[in-house]
């Protein structure tokens, strides 16, 4: 369940996950264990609501992308859901539960890293840094691929400033969190910047020239 304070009081909104949704055991929640991968989310996103259809693969797409881009090893098919909000109407709830593990892996090298959903041939984040990844996941979602790999190049260009604008809203009792978390202890990251161009086609044959994200 989650619940609406907006406007007049609190009410109830019931949320199913996909595991729930498409019948999968809750310990069968990552792709790499069994779990539903993104085309099968897709194909329930597009069933339950397919007057949003395009809007949700949209916003799926950029749950995606997003846990590539943090190195988000836990955006598994529990952590993406269905609002259920009545008489048969459902929408892609917003997205929850996306941390980054980078200040957690220790030696593991990132590319190395699995994700929840794979983002490419396979789930580790070296498979999602791949020129094909682009097209593959928009192939999965029904949608454009170069549409995606502007748009995982426009969500890349984000965080620095996302990252800046959170901690000037930091509350006066935690002004002094950014100092305690440059103290904590950092292992480097073993990838290398990239610099050719990436061409991505789409099934129109246009294509676009996108540089790599270090």
């Amino acid at each position: 369940m989650v619940a609406d304070r907006s406007g007049d009081g609190a009410f109830r909104i019931h949320q199913e996950d996909f595991c729930q949704a498409l019948g999968y055991r809750p310990d069968r929640k990552y792709e790499s264990d069994g779990g539903p991968p993104p085309e099968d989310v897709a194909r329930e996103l597009r069933r339950a609501d397919p007057a949003n259809a395009e809007a949700n693969m949209r916003q799926f797409r950029d749950a995606l992308l997003c846990q590539w881009l943090v190195a988000s090893i836990d955006s598994h098919a529990k952590n993406h859901s269905l609002m259920l909000l009545g008489q048969g109407v459902m929408r892609l709830a917003p997205v929850y539960d996306l941390n980054s593990w980078l200040p957690y892996r220790q030696n593991i090298p990132v590319p190395m890293l699995r994700m929840a959903m794979g983002v490419g041939r396979d789930v580790t984040v070296g498979s999602a840094d791949q020129p094909e990844a682009m097209r593959l996941t928009a192939e999965r979602l029904g949608l454009s691929p170069l549409e995606t790999a502007e748009r995982a190049v426009e969500l890349a260009t984000q965080p620095p400033w996302a990252l800046e604008d959170a901690i000037e809203a930091l509350p006066s009792s935690m002004a002094d969190l950014p100092g305690r978390a440059s103290r904590l202890p950092c292992h480097p990251s073993p990838r290398t910047e990239v610099q050719e161009p990436l061409t991505v086609a789409n099934s129109s044959t246009k294509s676009g020239q996108l540089t790599k994200m270090p």
